[in-house]
């Protein structure tokens, strides 16, 4: 009888440990589940003006904050997003992000874009748009989406909306899974300044690097620039684009008879033809008109 007392106690003191176990890990994972983020309906509502000027740019851009963990099966990657490890039928370990983890991926693209700071605010859903101009949007788009090069000119005079219609679109296309390259051309020799090269007392840019990764580019402000170092890179940015089929976008102050679609102008000619044949001859052109909206 005292064998069986002491086999009950021994019983009971492991059911107390582990208990105490499953409380401890309980309480453990009641602080993680505090500790969670809700994903946020919207991403656009994590992008934020960066408190720092970016060495490589001179000014404050745009940065994203990323969903630090939004489900306790998450596991971290290597690469800062997160997701779920499962095992296959063969055996093989598998690593796939969760919605949260997508959601930083976007997120991390949108960081890549260095859009200039206060460009967060300059969505689609907060633009006045004209139908004709939605409906211009919308076929870029089905373009792109088909696997085509459409070019979108946008043209008018400064303040009348181009920039936060571009930055709408280029946000738009990032965060629905096309990575946008959004340059400002007038900063374009800055823009990579960190990968530029002395040539005759000259700074030479690689425009493949400009857009390397990119699925669509977006350039604003063409013809800003002084110079014709300056032009002749912006021309063979657009050049690069052509030969990587990227579907295009750009604004400028200047007509399309300044920019040289109907002969000579800012563009050289074949730059110029390229593009006058991805706009579908005028199809995708659009141009601003009325009061400065700034």
């Amino acid at each position: 009888m005292s064998e069986l007392v002491h086999i009950g106690g021994a019983v009971d003191k492991l059911s107390a440990v582990l208990e105490t176990l499953r409380a401890g890990a309980y309480r453990k994972e009641q602080a993680e589940a505090e500790a969670l983020e809700a994903p946020p309906t919207s991403l656009l509502e994590r992008l934020e003006e960066s408190a720092e000027v970016d060495p490589t740019q001179r000014r404050r851009v745009v940065v994203a904050r990323q969903i630090e963990r939004c489900n306790i099966n998450c596991l971290p990657c290597a690469g800062g997003g997160h997701g779920r490890s499962t095992t296959d039928e063969a055996g093989c370990r598998r690593f796939s992000l969760c919605p949260c983890g997508q959601m930083n991926r976007q997120l991390r693209a949108v960081q890549r874009m260095r859009l200039p700071a206060g460009a967060q605010r300059l969505t689609l859903e907060n633009y006045e748009m004209p139908p004709e101009l939605g409906e211009l949007l919308e076929r870029w788009f089905q373009l792109a989406d088909a696997g085509e090069a459409p070019a979108a000119i946008l043209t008018g005079p400064p303040g009348t909306g181009k920039t936060h219609f571009m930055v709408g679109a280029a946000l738009r296309a990032t965060l629905s899974g096309r990575r946008a390259a959004y340059i400002e051309a007038h900063h374009y020799r800055s823009l990579l300044s960190n990968q530029m090269d002395k040539v005759e007392g000259h700074e030479q840019i690689d425009p493949a690097a400009a857009i390397k990764g990119a699925r669509a580019l977006f350039i604003d402000e063409v013809g800003m620039q002084r110079g014709e170092l300056e032009r002749r890179e912006i021309c063979r940015l657009l050049h690069e684009a052509h030969a990587a089929a990227l579907p295009v976008m750009l604004s400028s102050n200047l007509s399309p008879a300044e920019l040289g679609f109907f002969g000579s102008g800012y563009l050289s000619a074949p730059v110029a033809d390229r593009l006058r044949g991805a706009c579908r001859d005028g199809e995708l052109h659009h141009h601003f008109e009325g009061a400065s909206r700034r």
